[in-house]
């Protein structure tokens, strides 16, 4: 029974392992580069997880304004993703993003304009506004990285059927 409950748990394992091999080596370098973005991101996900309860709104407000500004060119940037789900994850958090980040800066700059130091609100706004920000910085970075997988078309050429021969009925013009 422990031996049944172990393979199991081997079973995806072996399957990714059994994936890996029969991967071509553009192909594993593009996956290799892909963790590789998701490991990097971790350390700055984590360190928004980590601020403290009440962080200064002049703070808040200058590093949203900063992240504002990266993230709608980043936006911008993103429509050029090939793959199309890629494309369509980052641009949807990506506008997440964007309206997270004007969310916490409206909001630490009302709290600075009515002399408020700071309220945990504005810093829990903050942090779900950075990981959302750097969650998009990833996507977008992983989509940039991957290549395109759909076959090119030659100029002219049919995408589906038969060209019409001298065999074939279709209507004819005399």
């Amino acid at each position: 029974m422990v031996i049944r409950l172990f393979s199991r748990n081997l079973n995806p394992i072996r399957n990714y392992r059994r994936y890996w091999r029969c991967l071509s080596p553009t192909r594993r370098q593009e996956v290799q580069k892909g963790w590789l973005i998701v490991f990097a991101m971790s350390p700055f996900l984590l360190l928004m997880a980590e601020l403290p309860l009440f962080v200064p709104d002049t703070t808040i407000s200058d590093v949203t304004a900063i992240l504002l500004g990266v993230q709608v060119p980043m936006v911008g940037l993103s429509t050029r993703i090939k793959l199309k789900e890629l494309r369509y994850q980052a641009l949807v958090i990506g506008f997440v993003s964007i309206f997270l980040l004007s969310n916490a800066l409206l909001l630490s700059k009302i709290q600075t304009g009515f002399k408020i130091l700071s309220t945990d609100v504005a810093t829990l706004d903050f942090k779900l506004a950075g990981m959302t920000f750097i969650l998009a910085v990833a996507i977008t970075a992983i989509g940039f990285s991957r290549e395109n997988r759909q076959k090119k078309r030659r100029p002219g050429s049919r995408t589906h059927g038969r060209k019409k021969g001298k065999n074939q009925i279709g209507p004819t013009i005399s």
